[in-house]
């Protein structure tokens, strides 16, 4: 099931029980001042929830989500991506009873999975009791149960201050290769205004790779023909493409000034050197606009025009010039490494 059915399915799925869409936002929008992009809807929920400005029975948003906690890691000539930078999300926020929500949790894997219900887990502490009985009571389809006796902490949700705090179970995914995929969590939120309820998080790009049966998240994108197989195909490269294309969309500029400008800017260094090492500077241009056309339903020409100029202008710059950033330097080792 591609990512767009599966946000209409979940869309579809909880609208009918009342809840209330939230817009999505752009992922460089800074409505949340305490992050450099939009790394979860619980973003754009928060101001509404601490506020306790909730409809009955709750709110939920689909959006797109960047992190860059590969940032660091895309110059390295051995680093493979484990997951991906720009995702999907759906969150939704619940002041109704946990038990139904649960169940209705349940009842939405079951629309995923149909045949395939008997892969699925649920993961919590030991000694949550209160998310056992949860569970317990909403379980219609006998998905295992599985309790955890290692680490506590894994089971506790963090939301970057101290008004909210949450404990949760994931539902679980058994792979055919040997992996297990968390799908989503269903969290007990307790606020300091004391407007607790409960939250549910869910990975599009996730419930899309464990019902496509594709190895890698990257898999589940537009990107997944690029070069045509796995051997040759650069999981940075397609990252890295996704990444530049989604801030493009929103007019970020790459530079040397601002947070996510810079941010831009090392994913386009990125994007070069992958594109220098497979061959692949002929068909970037191509590449792009197959891209664009499947993540956002159109190939804009200016996005376009901006990577291939800045493809252009930084090969230059790393021939002429002497006085090369640090950066810079590891793009150049890092096209070498593969000459």
């Amino acid at each position: 099931m591609p990512v767009k059915q599966i946000n209409d399915t979940f869309r579809e799925h909880f609208s009918a029980y009342g809840y209330s869409e939230i817009q999505a936002v752009p992922v460089s929008s800074r409505v949340d001042p305490t992050v450099r992009f939009i790394g979860s809807p619980i973003s754009i929920l928060k101001p509404i929830i601490t506020a306790g400005n909730i409809p009955f029975p709750g709110i939920f948003a689909i959006q797109r989500c960047l992190r860059t906690h590969y940032m660091s890691s895309i110059l390295n000539a051995s680093f493979i991506p484990q997951r991906m930078s720009v995702f999907t999300q759906c969150v939704l926020y619940s002041i109704d009873n946990g038990i139904q929500l649960a169940a209705a949790l349940m009842s939405l894997m079951a629309k995923y999975f149909k045949d395939k219900t008997g892969l699925l887990e649920l993961h919590t502490w030991h000694k949550d009791h209160e998310l056992h009985a949860i569970i317990s009571n909403s379980n219609q389809y006998g998905i295992p149960v599985i309790p955890d006796h290692t680490s506590e902490d894994k089971y506790r949700h963090h939301y970057g201050n101290d008004s909210m705090h949450g404990r949760n179970f994931n539902v679980m995914f058994r792979d055919a290769y040997g992996g297990k995929l968390e799908l989503a969590n269903f969290i007990l939120v307790d606020c300091e205004n004391g407007q607790s309820g409960y939250e549910i998080a869910m990975g599009s790009n996730m419930v899309a790779q464990a019902s496509l049966g594709v190895e890698h998240i990257l898999d589940t994108t537009s990107t997944r023909h690029l070069n045509g197989s796995k051997a040759t195909g650069d999981y940075v490269l397609r990252d890295s493409l996704l990444v530049c294309c989604s801030l493009l969309t929103e007019n970020v500029q790459p530079s040397s000034i601002h947070a996510q400008n810079i941010t831009l800017r090392t994913y386009l260094k990125s994007l070069c050197a992958r594109t220098i090492m497979l061959g692949l500077e002929p068909s970037i241009r191509q590449i792009v606009t197959t891209v664009l056309i499947n993540e956002y339903g159109y190939a804009d020409e200016n996005i376009i025009s901006k990577i291939e100029s800045f493809l252009n202008d930084y090969k230059s710059k790393l021939r002429t010039t002497d006085k090369l950033s640090n950066e810079d330097k590891k793009v150049v080792s890092l096209i070498k490494s593969h000459a």
